[in-house]
């Protein structure tokens, strides 16, 4: 009876705090559509669940079927080259709001190395939160 009881009150206890114990949600950020001008693309921030600094990500690409290296996101303004198989790519990060932080409206443009993307491939942009590795974003389209 005394076992029966005590994992009668050990069930009530995980059922009404297990939740508490459980590892919260990553944070996720969400991209608006893509948009193509001048053979290269740029898209914005929909949502950001939570505001991390600009140091705490790393952008990748796929270019095909062939990853990129991860590099550290440059400055609002400034261009992160991030080379893939054969191509380069430079990703642009611009902080809209000037905060420092991955935020709402902020926008993201993945431009050629000085020439506008090459057509007939398929990309995939990758925002990874540095510290983990995990994806926080991603935004895929066809040139």
């Amino acid at each position: 009876m005394a076992v029966a009881l005590l994992a009668l009150v050990g069930f009530a206890v995980v059922s009404l705090f297990g939740n508490i114990l459980e590892t919260p949600p990553r944070p996720a950020v969400a991209f608006t559509s893509v948009q193509m001008a001048n053979g290269n693309v740029s898209f914005a921030v929909a949502t950001a669940s939570e505001r991390w600094s600009r140091s705490a990500y790393a952008v990748n690409i796929i270019v095909d079927s062939t990853v990129g290296t991860s590099r550290p996101l440059a400055p609002s303004g400034s261009a992160t080259p991030i080379v893939a198989g054969s191509m380069t790519v430079r990703v642009i990060w611009t902080d809209v709001g000037g905060e420092g932080t991955v935020s709402p409206s902020d926008g993201f443009a993945v431009e050629g190395n000085g020439v506008p993307l090459p057509t007939g491939h398929s990309f995939v942009f990758y925002l990874i939160r540095s510290a983990t590795g995990s994806i926080d974003g991603s935004e895929a389209w066809a040139n």
